[in-house]
């Protein structure tokens, strides 16, 4: 079995909230399951990018010459580039949504390798931005954080920016690729008077900054 993370996968929040618990869940209850199916669940490799998603081919490739008979994915960019890249199964969490993303044709009849978990958060994310109305009912402009290089954080975002427009907000967008994509994101950032911001779920890049660049983020938004 093998994980494929956008993140590093020593990343003790990472660790924690994501692969571990999964290999706790194997280890504590599918052990016989994995036995009696053929399968070794207790070779495993791990693999992250560390917010550089162009290395996640490269890892693909990898884990199949490594010969693993599953590879599970979390977030979208691990999981399209293991879907693009191998026949084996496909575990994906964590990637938005799967039909809107073209990750799978439909729910009732995925197609293709993958399977996993399915959420509605481009329909829950514009909600944020409904409370974040009721607590500031003078907001008239919103700065709008989020990984652009993951298609299921864009839908968000899009989802969100569509949100926006119907309550009379603006929006300010600040789409990051990679963790130096922020210098640019906070000279957009300080043309314009935001005074909230909005950072989309696994907006990963954020967490790949430097100190001194979190305390600018801190700076500009009054935290």
């Amino acid at each position: 079995m093998a994980i494929l993370l956008e993140r590093n996968v020593d990343d003790g929040e990472a660790a924690s909230f994501l692969w571990k618990p999964l290999e706790i869940c194997l280890d504590e209850y599918l052990d016989g399951f994995f036995a009696r199916v053929n399968l070794d669940a207790n070779r495993r490799e791990r693999r992250g990018a560390e917010a550089h998603v162009d290395r996640l081919p490269r890892f693909v490739e990898e884990l199949v010459a490594s010969k693993v008979d599953i590879i599970v994915t979390f977030g979208y960019p691990p999981a399209i580039a293991a879907k693009q890249r191998t026949a084996l199964p496909v575990v994906s969490f964590a990637a938005g949504d799967p039909v809107g993303t073209g990750l799978v044709d439909s729910l009732a009849r995925p197609g293709g390798n993958l399977t996993g978990i399915s959420d509605v958060s481009a329909e829950v994310t514009p909600k944020r931005l409904e409370l974040l109305k009721e607590i500031a009912p003078g907001l008239r402009r919103v700065a709008m954080l989020w990984n652009a290089a993951d298609l299921g954080m864009a839908l968000r975002y899009r989802a969100s920016e569509a949100g926006a427009k119907t309550m009379g907000v603006g929006v300010q967008q600040l789409g990051v690729r990679e963790p130096d994509d922020f210098d640019q994101a906070f000279v957009k950032w300080g043309v314009r008077v935001v005074r909230q911001v909005v950072t989309l779920p696994s907006a990963k890049p954020l967490r790949a900054l430097p100190l001194h660049k979190l305390q600018l983020l801190a700076d500009l938004t009054g935290v």
